[in-house]
């Protein structure tokens, strides 16, 4: 039977699971592209090398703007934003294009503790 590995003494065992990716088709009206993720161990923010605007992201702000003091942080065609430990953030995220059909890809993983 194949051996059972376990962790060191004091040590603790996380599992890591990938939720896939989810691609959004974004306009000029704020639209949420993550959900409130309290085990949220890693985010990855990809946008389309082919859009042919600006996406702005705003966290835990459904009002994000294209423009004004609402202003979300700006992603160009190809830009990428990484969340990683040890500080990833678990609230929700927002996006908005400044033009019609810009294309973000999410990838998201959960931390499980054991």
């Amino acid at each position: 039977s194949p051996a059972v590995l376990a962790p060191p003494p004091g040590w603790t065992m996380t599992i890591v699971r990938g939720r896939g990716v989810k691609t959004f088709t974004i306009g000029t009206t704020a639209q949420r592209i993550a959900q409130v993720n309290r085990i949220r161990a890693a985010v990855t923010l990809l946008a389309a090398s082919t859009n042919t605007g600006t996406l702005y992201v705003g966290y835990d702000d459904p009002d994000v703007a294209s423009s004004g003091n609402k202003l979300g942080v700006p992603m160009g065609a190809g830009a990428s934003i990484t969340e990683s430990p040890p500080a990833v953030f678990q609230g929700e995220i927002f996006a908005i294009g400044s033009a019609a059909g810009q294309v973000i890809q999410v990838v998201e993983t959960d931390e499980i503790p054991e």
